[in-house]
């Protein structure tokens, strides 16, 4: 389980962290949204691009910037 952070519908420039996994690469899967949590710009079950960032203390955010595309079949 990972925590991705997931911006805010109406305010793209604020985060709010919700729980998902891994698919493959960059491509994670949300698995649970606070039913407390502010209209946010994704929700559970959307598989999401993420793009790993530093902050000011040297911590990886991962940060969820656009839906993923389908997956291929092999």
């Amino acid at each position: 389980m990972f925590e991705i952070l997931i911006p805010y519908r109406d305010d793209p420039a604020r985060w709010y962290p919700v729980d998902a996994v891994s698919l493959r690469g960059n491509v994670y899967r949300i698995t649970s949204v606070p039913e407390n949590a502010p209209a946010l710009r994704f929700g559970p079950g959307d598989r999401v691009e993420c793009e790993q960032q530093t902050d000011d203390q040297g911590h990886i955010r991962l940060l969820a910037r656009r839906v993923a595309p389908p997956a291929q079949p092999w």
